[in-house]
């Protein structure tokens, strides 16, 4: 399993409630950049956390602490119980050993 993976496996684990099962992420390498990764999460109908286990989890496994948190945003949903709603945060990840 290569490092790609390996942290979205992590991701999937940490961030995956029995009560908003379905987070989407997205690991990727930057095009342009072959050590830069941009890791994007998403849920609908809920929060996705980023505190620092998350990022500290990020770090060891892509071996770097250059991480920048370029984007959150979220869609809002309905007045009284937010369906519909999608929050989501963005993260690149330079210099990482892969």
């Amino acid at each position: 399993m290569n490092k790609l993976e390996q942290l979205k496996e992590a991701l999937n684990k940490r961030l995956c409630s029995e009560e908003y099962p379905k987070v989407s992420i997205i690991v990727e390498i930057h095009p342009a950049e072959p050590t830069t990764v941009w890791v994007r999460a998403s849920k609908m109908n809920g929060y996705v956390p980023l505190n620092f286990g998350i990022l500290k989890m990020i770090s060891e496994i892509l071996g770097t602490e250059n991480i920048d948190d370029a984007d959150r945003s979220h869609t809002n949903g309905c007045d009284t119980c937010d369906y519909g709603s999608c929050y989501e945060w963005t993260l690149v990840c330079k210099n990482c050993q892969l």
